[in-house]
């Protein structure tokens, strides 16, 4: 009777460990967003500038950047850059599940000047993202049932030749936006 209780505490013990590594197992892989983390988007960075094709080059955006934590997808970055040595070939970068993929070639359409339309890579700080995501997070907490849109859409101004960042915010009752400056400056608490 003894072997039967050893042999069956034997068990319990083993399945209870098992148990337990597998719970660790499935905590350690916990998703860390891209807004809360700033580590995040300046690793990021610092890996898009290492890419074989970018690495020691003056990386010059082309129009708009996304930044965003996309359920199911994760952190992900889209933007586009003036392929380094060309005066008029655009690449397309994305950045998902910890690494960039591209370059994709971007098909330009319009007439317009390219200088018009880039801008090199350090006019936008990005390590803001977490900042620019905290001051619409306190905005939606003040409105009833208050979301922020998990995307930070940094958009060039072709006119003023600079970028703005937009984030959205969605409640019962209202919306805004919140417009930032490319160094993650408040510039306004627009209510759409």
């Amino acid at each position: 009777m003894k072997r039967i209780v050893a042999f069956l505490m034997m068990i319990l013990s083993v399945v209870i460990i098992a148990g337990c590594s597998n719970e660790t197992a499935t905590t350690n892989t916990t998703h860390t967003s891209i807004f809360t983390d700033p580590e995040i988007i300046t690793k990021a960075m610092a890996d898009l500038r290492e890419m074989p094709e970018l690495k020691g080059k003056d990386l010059k955006l082309f129009q708009d950047v996304t930044v965003s934590d996309i359920d199911g997808e994760g952190n992900v970055i889209d933007l586009d850059v003036l392929k380094p040595d060309t005066t008029d070939k655009v690449d397309h970068y994305t950045y998902i599940n910890g690494k960039w993929t591209g370059p994709e070639p971007v098909q330009l359409t319009g007439d317009g000047n390219m200088d018009d339309n880039i801008m090199p890579i350090k006019s936008i700080d990005f390590s803001k993202v977490t900042q620019i995501y905290k001051i619409a997070d306190e905005k939606a907490k003040a409105i009833e049932q208050g979301q922020v849109n998990k995307s930070v859409i940094y958009e060039f101004d072709v006119d003023a030749h600079m970028y703005r960042a937009h984030i959205h915010i969605e409640g019962a009752r209202e919306k805004y936006t919140g417009i930032f400056d490319a160094n993650g400056n408040l510039l306004m608490m627009r209510k759409d």
